[in-house]
This record gives structure tokens, sequence and C-alpha cells, in this order.
């Protein structure tokens, strides 16, 4: 008898246990203020954070709407994007959170929009260098392919399939997609109808290396990107080679070795160790390119984004070296300005003259503006090495 009423008692104390456990999960569903407080709502808000690269108030937008709902799929997923986008975040906590939200998707809508997610996350993964191409490709597609049977028409599902292309630089692939999502409209057709023109850009520069590919996806150029440009694009070597200072035919006694290990130190730049243009960077360094020397502090400064006039200043030394033509240098000083915002005193307007007058580095055709002060995209530069190569094609 004992016994029945210890194990009565032990029931009952298990069920006030799991009641009150039940009561603090019920506790943590926070009550909507208002109408607009719903997870769908936050959902949206914090995929325009995203956009915004503010993570850390995506994250807070996506928490409220797990407070609202603590089994909302799409908002777990988003998490798992924010995770992937964060400089620090890990891989296996980022598609561990894609796939929470797959599994509590409840209904096709969620599921979709998970799938999405799950694409950016691969694609932000794989922009930090933790997911290779071809399993961003392979993962990718998977997604893609799954998100077609709910809606084959989901403009989002086609503008990141196209990311996630870009980013594995397979731009015969990426081109169609965007083409697709500007046709089905939505609230990413500016950015569709951008990154489709940056693919026929793309196309038209035709980059043939590696380095090229990858600079396609830059923004902005840096003074290691354009060396890597004129190294493994124009193989800019064949024209400083052949150029070179000749030696002098009358005796000179060679320098002590103090004064050899002095010069030779000046050329190098103290701060491209372990950069992956390092073998680019010093080759141009070698060659004396001008606009790509080592300053004066014995840095490179590799990540220093370029202006155009700098881009231009670069071009005519390349072009001088190939045609050895010393007098391209002060061709055009006290010439008159073509360009309203380049004045005939500007540092570089020689520059700028050599160049345009040779179809290079051009004017915008609309306004007849240079913009000297301007930064150059990847793909623009790979334009301008694909047009020196047509000036260079006779050297």
């Amino acid at each position: 008898m004992l016994t029945d009423r210890l194990n009565a008692c032990l029931r009952l104390a298990l069920v006030v246990i799991l009641a009150a456990g039940l009561a603090a999960c019920a506790k943590e569903v926070r009550k909507p203020v208002g109408q607009m407080d719903t997870p769908e709502h936050h959902l949206l808000m914090g995929l325009d954070l995203v956009d915004q690269d503010n993570l850390a108030a995506a994250d807070k937008e996506f928490d409220l709407a797990l407070q609202l709902n603590p089994k909302y799929g799409p908002a777990k997923a988003a998490k798992g994007l924010v995770t992937a986008l964060k400089p620090d975040g890990d891989l296996d906590k980022a598609l561990d959170q894609v796939d929470d939200g797959l599994s509590d998707a409840a209904n096709d809508t969620e599921e979709l929009t998970c799938l999405v997610l799950q694409i950016r996350t691969y694609t932000a993964l794989a922009r930090r260098g933790l997911v290779p191409a071809d399993d961003l490709v392979d993962e990718s597609e998977d997604a893609f392919e799954d998100g077609l049977k709910l809606d084959a028409r989901s403009q989002a599902l086609h503008f990141f399939q196209g990311e996630a292309y870009l980013q594995a630089l397979d731009f015969a692939k990426a081109e169609p997609m965007y083409a697709k999502a500007k046709e089905l409209g939505g609230r990413y057709t500016e950015r569709a109808d951008a990154r489709w023109e940056l693919m026929q850009k793309a196309t038209r520069a035709a980059p043939g290396s590696l380095i090229g590919k990858k600079i396609v996806l830059v923004d902005r150029i840096t003074r290691a990107d354009i060396a890597g440009l004129l190294v493994e694009e124009l193989n800019v070597r064949r024209f400083y080679d052949k150029t070179q200072t000749p030696v002098a035919s009358t005796f000179a006694p060679p320098p002590a070795p103090s004064q050899m290990v002095e010069k030779d130190e000046v050329r190098k730049a103290v701060d491209i160790k372990g950069h992956p243009l390092r073998n680019d960077i010093e080759l141009v360094i070698d060659l004396g390119v001008a606009g790509l020397e080592v300053n004066p502090d014995r840095t490179f400064t590799p990540d220093k984004p370029l202006t155009k006039a700098e881009v231009a200043f670069i071009f005519q030394d390349v072009i001088i070296r190939a045609k050895g033509d010393e007098a391209l240098t002060t061709k055009f000083i006290g010439s008159e300005s073509p360009f309203p915002d380049v004045r005939s005193d500007h540092p570089y307007f020689n520059a700028v003259m050599v160049c345009s007058t040779r179809g290079l580095v051009k004017a915008d055709p609309a306004t007849g503006l240079y913009h000297p002060a301007d930064p150059v995209s990847g793909v623009d530069a790979l334009l301008y090495i694909k047009e020196l190569k047509t000036v260079l094609n006779p050297f």
C-alpha cells in the first residue's frame, strides 16, 4: 500500500513538473502587438536588413518572428544565413539552422523561402572560402530544382541561383538566371537587371585567367588586382623585357655588397607577405611599371582602390614600353583638355589623353565627363585590358 502511495505521489509530481514546463514554454510565445507584428513581416524586415549588411538588426528581427512562432521555419533558416554572412560564423551551425528551418516549414510557401535561404547560405559560405565552388553548384542546384517544383515562377529562386553561379564563376549559367528573374518581375528586378548587365560585360571581356574571372566580382579594383590583370591577362612582361634600359658600354666597378642589398631591399614591399597576388605584385615591381612602384615607406598598399585616372597612368606606361616611345610621356602637355572635369594641368592629364585617344579608359559618352577620381569596377578593368590588348596587338 505504501508503495502504491509513493508511486501515486511520484506520478503527481511528474505531472506538476511537466505542467510547469509547458507553462514556461507557453510564456515564451510572445503575443503580437499590432497588425504588423507577425512572423512574416519580421522575416521581410530582417531580409531587407541583410541586404543592407546590418546583420545584428536582421538577427533581432528573426528573433522577433520566432518569439511569435518558435516553429517558424523561414526565420530559423534566415538565422542560418546571418551566421554564414558573419566573418566568424560557423559553417556547421549555419547549415544546421537552415536544415532546422526546412524541417519546420509548415507549407509550400515556407519551404520555398527556406530553399532560397539555403541557396543564399551556401553562396555566403562559398564567398568566405568555406565551401568549394563545386559543392556550391551541387547544393544550390538541388535546392533550386526542389524550389521549381513548388513555384517555377519564383523570382527570388532564379535570382539567388544566379548569385550562386556567379560566385562559382560560371557566367554562362548565371546570365539566364538573371534574365529569367528580370522577366518574372518582383522585388529583385533592379538587382537582377544590374547583374544581367554585369554578365554581358563579362562575356565581352572574356577573361582568360582565373584571376580575371574572380575580378569580375570586384566592385573596386585595387593595386593588387591591376597587377594580377597585367601579368595574367595581358602578359605585360613581354613589353618590358624588350625595352629594358641597355647596360652601359663603359666599364663601371660593381657596387659593394652592402649597396646591392640596400638597393634590392628598397624594391621589396613589406606588406604583401601572404597576399594571394604576391607573385604578380613582385613582378610588376621588378618590371618597374609606373604607377605600381613601392611607396617611400616600402609598402605597396595592395588593397588600395585605384581611380580611373590612376589606371590611365598605368596603361600609359605599358603603351610607352610596348612602343619604345618615351615621347608619349609628354606628348599632350600644353594641349587644351577636351574634358570639363580634367584640366590640362591635372597630374594625370597626359595619361588620360594617351589612353582616351586610343579608345582606352574613355569619358562618359553621354556627358563628356571623364570622372578621373571615380573607382573602377573589376569588369570595367577587364574590358580596358581587352581594349589594351587590341591597341598593343602589333607590338
